[in-house]
């Protein structure tokens, strides 16, 4: 699963929960994923946070939601908020 780019530096469990997903499968470990589940809800409510506070950010998102292609520009912008925010809210 190709990991956002805008999530590289700082992690995405939605792609981490996909790679031992395949390996549980492939190996039939039995593996409990939910663990992945609450930390993609918690990702996906300091996204959302994040999106609430800085009206840039919550721009980017919903053009890349809506298949709408970001600046060279805009992307490192969006890459830099996520890197300086999404930490914060992770230490929280």
């Amino acid at each position: 699963m190709p990991v956002p780019f805008y999530l590289v530096s700082t992690g995405d469990p939605r792609a981490t929960k996909k790679m031992v997903d395949f390996i549980n499968k492939r190996f039939e470990l039995d593996i409990d994923l939910s663990v992945f589940d609450e930390e993609i809800h918690r990702q996906n409510e300091k996204i959302a946070r994040l999106a609430n506070r800085f009206l840039e950010l919550d721009d980017f998102l919903r053009k890349l939601e809506a298949n709408v292609s970001l600046t060279d520009e805009e992307n490192s912008r969006l890459v830099q908020l996520m890197e300086e925010h999404l930490d914060k809210e992770n230490q929280i």
